[in-house]
């Protein structure tokens, strides 16, 4: 776990740390939602706008972390079939959840809405799924670890 603080993969972190960012900030559409914050600075939720963007960096530290710990454990010839398969589930579902769980045009909405349920009905408005990709990513990357 320590190599990934190492040059070349802190480097690599970072920067798929940024290309994450960058797909789900294009995926969920937040750069539209940015445009409006100022006419609707009063009626945003602050702690859960700002508890959102947290968690959402944090889901990109962790699936960045995840796939260079897969390929280091990969180039070692170790069988890592389980926990590349938990990183590619919570990548995508990390991506889908996007920045702001509550204006997200994604699958999770689509999903809900086939159930006849909005975010808006759950206690934390969305951002149950965010902490469970949360869980997934850091369980794959013990179980990386853990070998």
């Amino acid at each position: 776990m320590r190599r990934l603080l190492r040059k070349p993969y802190l480097l690599w972190v970072c920067g798929l740390f940024v290309i994450y960012l960058g797909l789900t900030l294009y995926v969920s559409q937040f750069y539209v939602t940015v445009q409006y914050l100022p006419y609707y600075v009063r009626t945003i939720h602050w702690p859960t706008f700002i508890l959102s963007i947290f968690v959402t960096l944090t889901i990109a530290l962790l699936v960045a972390g995840n796939i260079v710990y897969a390929y280091l454990i990969y180039h070692e010839q170790k069988a890592i079939k389980k926990e590349a398969t938990l990183t590619c589930a919570s990548t995508f579902a990390g991506m889908t959840t996007g920045v702001c769980p509550a204006c997200v045009p994604g699958f999770f909405p689509w999903l809900l809405s086939l159930l006849g349920t909005t975010w808006a009905l759950l206690p934390l408005k969305g951002l149950e799924v965010q902490f469970l990709i949360i869980m997934v990513l850091t369980v794959s990357l013990y179980r990386l670890q853990k070998g």
